[in-house]
């Protein structure tokens, strides 16, 4: 009997094959039907499952958002990402406050309000990130800031509509793409109490006061990591030998040692959709009803949409000597 595999890549050479396979009787539809699964959509293989704040091609963006410029030598170690992640969490809270925006009350934040460093959470030993931060990473993560948090939704074709959104848009596309990619993640994973251990925590944020991520069915994943202080001659030491670990979700649980139970489905799913199928695709759950004025609740969404009626009738309106196009 051959084993189930943590991570399964599948790849589909007709995006109409994938299609009949989610759909009601495909062979993946009662896997996905029940709401187990949270969902990710990349443009191309080329992009990886890493958060923004981990990806080695935002450490520019990063350290301007932290307001500082860490030498090479420093910019690998765990204890000082963490601390710019920190500051610029920290920051975000702040002037969020004195804006009167809404904002939960945090604690370990309003007790060093004044203070640039967070001295008590720096030289504390506990997991990154704490749960006391989560509700406001994920705030921050939605408007833009960079944070280990990585974006999902709990809707398959929310995921599709982001895996073309930049086709739609017309942006471009990485060299040697080969696929574009729909991630499905197994969210039974994370209550099983043989693996309750395992440092990939779900954070799923308020929709209140937030229509486009109440839109999107938007929730986040967390891979936690132990920041170590240790006490020594009287005093504490913080870790300066632990590297930042930028791999990809799918890579760390495959590297992942898990005592596995009886595993009916994979953890995740990669699956892999031909890179001129984003037409197809558009057409597809557009006819369903998820278009950018779904996805984008107000006036800015409806203006996506009639601009990506434009890709989906390019070919026709090329063919044709007639102005306009029945929508």
């Amino acid at each position: 009997m051959n084993e189930i595999p943590v991570v399964q890549y599948i790849k589909y050479t007709k995006v109409e094959d994938f299609l009949q396979d989610i759909s009601y009787g495909g062979n993946l539809y009662k896997q996905f039907m029940h709401g187990d699964f949270a969902y990710r959509g990349h443009a191309s293989n080329k992009y990886k499952l890493i958060p923004t704040a981990l990806r080695p091609e935002s450490r520019k963006r990063l350290n301007q958002f932290a307001l500082c410029g860490y030498g090479d030598n420093q910019e690998d170690l765990e204890y000082f990402q963490i601390l710019k992640e920190n500051h610029i969490l920290r920051d975000f809270y702040k002037m969020c406050d004195r804006h009167g925006l809404v904002m939960e009350n945090i604690d370990r934040i309003r007790s060093t309000f004044l203070d640039k460093i967070d001295l008590p959470t720096m030289m504390t030993s506990e997991y990154w990130l704490p749960k006391e931060l989560w509700a406001l990473a994920s705030l921050a993560q939605h408007y833009g800031l960079p944070t280990r948090l990585l974006d999902w939704t709990h809707d398959i074709f929310i995921a599709l509509f982001f895996a073309i959104e930049d086709y739609l848009e017309g942006r471009k596309i990485p060299t040697n793409t080969e696929h574009i990619v729909l991630w499905a993640l197994n969210l039974k994973l994370l209550t099983m109490p043989n693996v309750m251990d395992l440092p990939l925590k779900l954070v799923q944020p308020i929709y209140h006061g937030n229509e486009n991520l109440k839109a999107q069915q938007g929730l986040f994943t967390l891979w936690q990591v132990k920041k170590k202080i240790e006490f020594k001659d009287g005093g504490k030491v913080v870790d300066m030998e632990t590297k930042v670990n930028r791999n990809p979700l799918d890579q760390l649980l495959l590297n992942l040692r898990i005592k596995q139970g009886k595993v009916e489905v994979p953890y995740l799913y990669g699956f892999m959709l031909p890179p001129n199928s984003a037409k197809e695709l558009y057409s597809y759950i557009k006819n369903i009803g998820y278009d950018a004025s779904r996805i984008y609740p107000g006036y800015n969404g409806v203006v996506k949409s009639l601009l990506h009626d434009y890709f989906l009738n390019s070919e026709a309106i090329s063919k044709s000597s007639a102005i306009m196009i029945a929508r």
